[in-house]
């Protein structure tokens, strides 16, 4: 639970301070790779999560490479 607490910490200060959809703005990076197989162990556990971090999941998810 700390890692996810750590994780969630992350994602709720970068999507708040720069605006989403991804961490570091409008754009992705090289972040949001880094953290995508992240999502992927979230959703498939079913990790409870805020709004803000639940939507950054899904904008993650509907990435034409994750669909794949």
């Amino acid at each position: 639970q700390p890692d996810i607490d750590r994780i969630v910490e992350i994602w709720s200060d970068c999507l708040a301070r720069y605006g989403g959809p991804y961490l570091f703005g409008k754009r992705r990076g090289m972040a949001d790779a880094m953290f995508a197989p992240v999502v992927m162990r979230f959703l498939t556990y079913d990790v409870k999560l805020d709004a803000a971090c639940a939507a950054y999941c899904k904008t993650i998810m509907a990435l034409p490479q994750m669909q794949e």
